[in-house]
């Protein structure tokens, strides 16, 4: 229902609410997708103060489509510093913990066309079915369109890739909403 990546059962079992988004940090790096309609004033600034403080969250970061740039905003000690860029749910951030959180975010899944541009692009996948794979976009994108997709697996901690090589798809394939 909330599409974050955890069936109904799962989230019954674990004590939260199916049609609530949430997203479970884990200590360390954290790719993360806004998965409903912030405030329009809500910066980066704000997200580091949601995700608990400096106690829980070390630094913020956004690839900017196109340009490639990766403006950040972190703690100096308890101040938040660097840049104040604006939080939009059209972007996907690399988040870095300092301990573990379960984050409930507040509003509807936001549902959103995805647009991409050349270059380096970090987005994030929410209202897809699970059944939706990285090689099931390439394959609907075409060898023309898209060079590689990775993921942060965050089971091993570790990236997963898939590519075309001429116009076979190579690399392990996972979903685009989920955490298999």
């Amino acid at each position: 229902f909330d599409f974050d990546g955890a069936g109904t059962r799962a989230e019954i079992v674990r004590g939260s609410n199916p049609l609530v988004p949430e997203t479970d940090l884990r200590t360390g790096l954290n790719l993360v997708h806004f998965p409903t309609q912030p405030a329009a004033d809500f910066s980066a600034f704000d997200l580091l103060g949601t995700l608990g403080g400096s106690a829980f969250v070390s630094r913020i970061e956004r690839v900017t489509p196109g340009s490639e740039m990766v403006p950040a905003a972190y703690y100096d000690g308890t101040s938040p510093a660097g840049v104040d860029f604006p939080v939009t749910n059209d972007a996907a951030y690399m988040i870095v913990m300092l301990q573990p959180r379960r984050q409930v975010w507040t509003g509807e899944p936001l549902c959103r066309s995805v647009h991409f541009v050349e270059g380096k692009q970090l987005i994030g996948f929410g209202c897809v079915d699970k059944s939706l794979t990285a090689h099931g976009l390439l394959e609907a994108l075409g060898a023309g369109a898209i060079a590689s997709m990775q993921r942060l697996n965050p089971k091993t901690k570790r990236f997963d890739a898939v590519a075309y090589d001429g116009d076979a798809k190579v690399g392990r394939d996972f979903q685009l909403n989920g955490i298999a």
